[in-house]
């Protein structure tokens, strides 16, 4: 963008396009950083989850302090009272990572939610069940009531939809030709910041409303 800006700038102002190859693209602007999470469950037979830990390390360039915020959904996400969240940075010599399409909540959730999964198959619970026994009344940090919060109407509603109670609960069983079908589940979840807003309104003798 400099480069077009000043080959503008010595045509007198003439329009100037820059066009990357796609090798290119990945090098000159920015990127989604790499991630590397770890994420441990403790639950008890009946699937009541007891821990819950999700780590996260994210790379970026020297300098800069942008990381992937893989970490935060699982803070509020299912109740557990032993907790433990973590976002670590590692400074390599790459290029600028930046927020790319998606939250980094987006990456962040793959792996938590494969977890949970995994927990599911271990406990010979249906995932679904799993994670509605684990649906926490309040926020399970911060101990304030949700403002509005329907996970798991959610799940119940896309279980139906999809007919999960009449799925094939045996991976690898069910094929059309070479492809291996299944169904699965995964919550989904972004968090909702509100911040502080205000307005000034003037009326002028004239009628005029600025």
């Amino acid at each position: 963008a400099i480069l077009a800006a000043l080959a503008s700038k010595n045509l007198n102002g003439r329009p100037v396009k820059i066009a990357l190859t796609r090798q290119q693209v990945f090098h000159v602007t920015t990127r989604r950083s790499d991630t590397v999470q770890r994420v441990r469950l403790g639950a008890d037979r009946d699937g009541k989850l007891t821990a819950i830990a999700h780590e996260s390390w994210s790379d970026t360039t020297p300098g800069d302090s942008f990381f992937e915020t893989s970490a935060n959904v699982t803070r509020s996400l299912y109740a557990a009272p032993n907790r433990l969240t973590a976002h670590r940075l590692a400074s390599l010599n790459l290029p600028m990572a930046s927020s790319m399409r998606a939250p980094g909540e987006a990456v962040g959730m793959l792996a938590f939610e494969c977890a949970m999964d995994e927990l599911a198959e271990a406990l010979n619970l249906d995932p679904i069940e799993l994670r509605i026994r684990n649906e926490p009344a309040q926020d399970p940090e911060k101990h304030v009531p949700f403002s509005t919060r329907q996970l798991v109407p959610c799940l119940r509603e896309g279980a139906r939809l999809f007919g999960w109670d009449r799925r094939n609960r045996k991976p690898g069983s069910v094929r059309e030709g070479q492809w291996m079908i299944g169904t699965g589940v995964s919550a989904a979840a972004r968090l909702n910041p509100l911040q502080p807003a205000k307005a000034r309104v003037r009326l002028d003798p004239d009628g005029t409303l600025t």
